[in-house]
């Protein structure tokens, strides 16, 4: 759970994170916001809306994972040599 003092609330409200935790609670806040918004347009949250939220942070990871993560996995691969020295792993 990513716990930021109240400078660092204030902060985020302008400028981007520059941590891994200022990251993940700007992502929780965001999740905190459309839940809230969910129970301010039907009363309380349901299981539907933590599904919606689970699968759109499921949809984030593996739109990163291909945009940002496997090329630069590639281009490190290239740089310094594969670790999977396994000719018969090669597909």
């Amino acid at each position: 759970m990513p716990y930021v003092d109240e400078h660092t609330k204030r902060r985020l409200h302008h400028d981007p994170p520059r941590t891994s935790g200022e990251l993940t609670y700007l992502l929780q806040q965001v999740i905190g916001e459309y839940l809230e918004e969910r129970v301010a347009s039907q009363g309380t949250i349901s299981y539907k809306d933590i599904a919606e939220c689970l699968g759109a942070l499921s949809g984030a990871t593996i739109d990163f994972t291909d945009r940002v993560v496997i090329p630069y996995e590639h281009k490190a691969r290239e740089r310094n040599g594969d670790v999977w020295n396994l000719p018969h792993l090669m597909f």
